[in-house]
């Protein structure tokens, strides 16, 4: 009996013009991410059809949005500003889909995970939140650095000190 095909997720981008959600598409572009769909959205787009964005070389619609229009999706970056990210962040159990919180919206929300991709991404596989948050970018790096001095060597303490501009 052959193995059975994995369906290939429907994906969107709150804040497609946004640093942050810029980077997004590039990665998925550049990874080749197999989708079923992307849909890109904005919350300052009042008209639809007023605003394009660019996926894969083509040229997409960028959406207004509502709570209905990321029902059905599968997994939503949210990549706006603030008060957009904890709107749908706050939607994603309701409305069935899953949400990644690039902008720390919700990183002092105990009951969201901050999820470090090769460092406790375990946790994602028993729990299956409906929300998780990315740390601070630089966050991320120690904690990668000091996950492999870890489990290499052992890390009894670090301390760190980041300046940002």
């Amino acid at each position: 009996m052959a193995p059975a095909k994995s369906r290939k997720p429907r994906l969107a981008l709150v804040g497609s013009d946004s640093l942050k959600g810029k980077e997004i598409l590039s990665i998925l572009a550049a990874k080749k991410f197999p989708l079923a769909s992307l849909e890109l959205f904005d919350p300052d787009v009042e008209e639809e059809y007023a605003k394009l964005g660019q996926f894969r070389g083509e040229a997409r619609v960028v959406h207004g949005l509502s709570p209905a229009a990321l029902e059905g999706l599968d997994l939503v970056f949210l990549a706006a500003d603030e008060k957009t990210d904890l709107r749908y962040g706050r939607l994603a159990a309701e409305k069935g889909y899953t949400a990644i919180d690039l902008g720390e919206s919700f990183n002092a929300d105990p009951k969201v995970p901050l999820i470090v991709a090769g460092v406790n991404d375990a946790a994602l596989r028993k729990e299956r939140p409906a929300l998780v948050a990315n740390p601070h970018p630089a966050t991320i790096m120690l904690a990668h650095i000091l996950s492999t001095l870890g489990a290499g060597f052992g890390v009894a303490k670090a301390v760190s000190v980041v300046l940002e501009p």
